[in-house]
């Protein structure tokens, strides 16, 4: 399994290469993986533009994402369903919650 950073650098990767669907959007997301001792990361996308994944906590996040990261890492990468991991409450989202749709979408 990746490490946070990596993943998390592969995966906004992946959404700086679609930049152009992104126009103008600015949000702060957070993710907490403290739980498993993974600790907390942040991605801010600055008018379409992602800035970097950086250790540690932003203020005012969008939304911020909080589970163990091995569910986390599971539920994205394939080895288990998303919603169930939601709907189980091994994830939870606070904040915008579709920002984590979008995500998805800037991704491809």
């Amino acid at each position: 399994m990746m490490e946070p950073r990596v993943y998390l650098e592969d995966f906004f990767g992946k959404i700086a290469k679609n930049e152009d669907k992104m126009g103008g959007v600015n949000v702060k997301i957070q993710y907490d993986f403290s739980g498993d001792d993974h600790g907390k990361w942040y991605v801010e996308i600055v008018d379409g533009k992602v800035m970097g994944v950086v250790e540690g906590e932003i203020e005012n996040p969008s939304c911020t994402f909080i589970a163990k990261y091995k569910n986390f890492h599971n539920a994205f990468t394939g080895k288990a369903k998303p919603a169930a991991a939601f709907m189980t409450g091994k994830i939870k989202l606070k904040g915008d919650k579709g920002i984590a749709i979008k995500l998805e979408k800037w991704s491809r």
